[in-house]
């Protein structure tokens, strides 16, 4: 969902500063969700639309090269980790980080199996690699070796845009009972790396009027996990997994959340960090390369592990108005310093 929104984002800036171009989307299907590109000067082409050519591998390393030599492209540009490992044209791949070699276990089969094996040899070839902070950009480099003049930094603007689903009655109703009661926010899909189950750990030391609401990941496995977990604290009745949920109801959760907290040990960049900055949302996060890079000091930064501080900065933060009020403005003008304008005018 992330990389679908800074892609998403990206494309319209840069058919805002570009409107001379053309943009292809090739898909393998007609009904492909490309909403928001329906017009010039973007162009959706279906390409290999049959069971055998429909093959992740065979679509992306012979039927999409065979597109882009016929269609006279002047660039391609693979937005998911990885892409032809052959292209005739010069070829531009997204690589946003390397958690799947970091974590491999935070990972399904496929997922797991396909950018290993073709991220390397696809990053290689290509004429550029792009990437979206210093520290990815300098794992790339470690791990796959690549001269850090290949991988250029394009980073998130703050204007993201929305790719999350329908509202629901039944998380309508969960906001509106929440009225007032304050809570801490998580959002993202819950993959081992990020340690949602320690903001739990830290909630259970906290007053039992504190809530905790998590969104952003509609795996059935993963969300039964998690409130098992809960139970287990004794939090039943103060937490509340919502999987994906609508922009509008991700707005009320932005907007009443005491803070967001982010407590994973290994990002390419942190969208929601960027997205509780704009809004003003203080942030609470291990001290790990990648936060003090995004957040610096416009956010907590604890000590990777320490649950006891996590719990006394969630507290200082939801009981203290004038440090939530100095956090979110410090963060709010940090957000400030990342645009799509400047993003895109370094991508052309």
């Amino acid at each position: 969902m992330g990389v679908a929104r800074y892609m998403t984002s990206l494309l319209s800036g840069l058919s805002e500063i570009g409107p001379q171009h053309e943009y292809i989307l090739y898909s393998d299907r007609p009904d492909r969700h490309t909403r928001g590109f329906l017009t010039e000067p973007f162009y959706k082409k279906c390409i290999g639309d049959f069971p055998l050519l429909r093959s992740p591998i065979i679509w992306q390393q012979l039927v999409l090269p065979a597109a882009v030599w016929r269609d006279g492209i002047d660039v391609l540009v693979s937005p998911y980790y990885c892409g032809p490992v052959y292209s005739p044209v010069p070829h531009v791949v997204f690589l946003y980080d390397v958690s799947f070699m970091e974590y491999p276990e935070d990972f399904p089969s496929w997922p797991k199996f396909k950018p290993k094996l073709l991220a390397r040899p696809s990053c290689g070839t290509a004429d550029l690699v792009v990437t979206i902070s210093e520290f990815s950009q300098s794992e790339i480099v470690r791990h796959f070796g690549l001269p850090r003049r290949k991988v250029a930094i394009v980073r998130p603007g703050n204007d993201l845009k929305r790719m999350i689903g329908p509202s629901s009655r039944s998380v309508s109703t969960v906001f509106r009972e929440l009225g007032k009661t304050p809570f801490f926010l998580f959002v993202g899909t819950l993959l081992p790396r990020r340690q949602v189950g320690r903001v739990l750990e830290a909630l259970s030391m906290l007053p039992s009027k504190y809530h905790f609401v998590v969104v952003g990941d509609d795996d059935e496995d993963r969300r039964r996990m998690l409130n098992r977990k809960g139970r287990s604290f004794g939090l039943a009745d103060r937490m509340h997994v919502l999987g994906h949920i609508s922009d509008y109801e991700l707005e009320k959760a932005y907007a009443g959340a005491s803070a967001l907290i982010s407590p994973s040990i290994y990002e390419g960049f942190g969208l929601p960090l960027l997205e509780a900055m704009v809004r003003r949302v203080p942030i609470i996060v291990w001290d790990i390369p990648i936060n003090r890079e995004v957040v610096g000091d416009a956010g907590v930064l604890i000590p990777v592990g320490d649950v006891k501080t996590l719990a006394s900065s969630m507290l200082e933060v939801a009981t203290n108005d004038d440090w939530r009020t100095e956090l979110g403005a410090r963060g709010h003008t940090r957000a400030g310093s990342f645009s799509w304008e400047s993003s895109t005018s370094s991508f052309l």
